[in-house]
């Protein structure tokens, strides 16, 4: 089991709760005239796609779940009153016998890439797919630009100050302060990326072919950077995001995007920002270049090196393991009024905020807080266990 992989109900609950992802993956499966055909989908979760693909013709859909989630998907078969001739739960790829026509999976994860859902699909790809065969999604597009973002550069260092305390119950920290200050800083950030901190006219673009890739093309890449700053300010690090292409068959069908960044509301989850220990002050029309190295790692996840360089040669680096990462908003969101800024302290003892209750439900749906959970906003004495907070009694 992916050692990311939501694996009860209860965790699995964001996932579904993600309309925009779901309803593309479902379009694109629907719209592929599947009578007849086999359907493969990768980490099936409670079976949602393998269900739909079964219910639109499919001749036989195999459902590859390593969980116990696979459970949930055999009794959601027979109470759709679906048979278990049509939809074959497997634990891995390797069980399936014969090639198939369409090979799917919902790569939910930061950038795309976490969870390393996309080489499972490769690897399925390369093993199971027909001649001609479509894979969904068939398209990576990853983005980078620099950013300028005082508000989350600022928290991070705020959080490595603590450990410059001399005397914290009569205990001298400090001999730890230059380790915490490299731990802090390598947290990958998630959450809107506000086109308005960008600080380059256009972002840099790596794409993936995901039908005719090699897997060690995504297990170990890097992109390449040169920007002319459009103001005066300070290059705090950079901003990803991405677009999938979920589906195109055959030229016949209009493709369909997900995308993820500036311009759009859509999966900001999985968007983030990498905020590097020191700043660059640069002019308008300076020169910033470098690169963000991605390669696998034993966490299911990548790890991200980013090398910048100013055009008067300073020079900045920093890695960032991209299993550990937090939600942080840049600013206060435009929907959101200063009273709903939350701040929540999680279960992995992380600070995140200000965020909206919509942020917290997910956090709560994913099991990174609960209701012990301490939370604050602007007006409240001091911090509460979120359990005891009438507004977030639905939570």
């Amino acid at each position: 089991m992916s050692k990311t992989e939501p694996n009860m109900l209860s965790e699995h609950l964001y996932l579904l709760q993600e309309p925009t992802w779901l309803q593309h993956f479902v379009n694109a499966l629907k719209s592929s005239k599947l009578e007849g055909k086999t359907v493969a989908i990768l980490d099936a979760g409670i079976g949602i796609l393998a269900l739909v693909a079964a219910k639109s013709g499919a001749k036989k859909v195999y459902a590859i779940e390593s969980g116990p989630l696979a459970k949930t998907i055999s009794v959601l078969i027979e109470s759709n009153g679906l048979a278990t001739a049509n939809i074959v739960v497997m634990r891995n790829i390797e069980e399936i016998k014969e090639k198939v026509d369409i090979i799917a999976i919902m790569p939910l994860g930061t950038l795309g890439l976490h969870g390393h859902g996309l080489s499972r699909l490769i690897n399925a790809r390369d093993k199971c797919l027909k001649p001609n065969g479509l894979i969904i999604p068939n398209s990576l597009k990853l983005m980078v630009s620099p950013v300028t973002d005082e508000g989350s550069f600022a928290y991070l260092k705020d959080q490595a100050e603590f450990w410059g305390d001399r005397n914290f119950f009569g205990v001298d920290l400090s001999s730890e302060k230059n380790t915490a200050v490299l731990q802090h800083y390598a947290q990958t950030l998630t959450g809107k990326i506000d086109a308005n901190s960008l600080m380059s006219s256009a972002p840099t673009m790596l794409e993936f072919d995901l039908k005719t890739i090699a897997l060690e093309a995504i297990e170990n890449f890097s992109i390449p950077f040169d920007f002319n700053a459009v103001r005066n300010g300070e290059v705090h690090g950079l901003a990803a995001w991405f677009e999938l292409q979920v589906f195109t068959h055959d030229q016949v069908f209009l493709s369909s995007s997900i995308m993820s960044g500036p311009s759009t509301e859509e999966s900001q989850w999985y968007t983030c920002r990498y905020i590097m220990p020191k700043p660059l002050l640069v002019t308008a029309n300076a020169k910033v270049s470098g690169e963000i190295k991605f390669s696998g790692n034993g966490n299911d996840s990548y790890n991200a090196v980013v090398n910048m360089t100013s055009d008067d040669g300073v020079r900045i680096s920093h890695a960032f393991p991209m299993s550990h990462f937090i939600a942080h908003a840049m600013g206060m969101p435009t929907n959101v009024t200063p009273a709903d800024g939350w701040h929540v302290c999680d279960n992995y003892s992380n600070n995140v905020g200000p965020i909206s209750k919509t942020q917290l439900r997910r956090l709560s749906g994913n099991g990174s807080i609960n209701k012990g959970s301490l939370v604050w906003q602007e007006g409240m004495r001091d911090w509460t266990p979120l359990g005891e907070v009438a507004e977030l009694g639905d939570l």
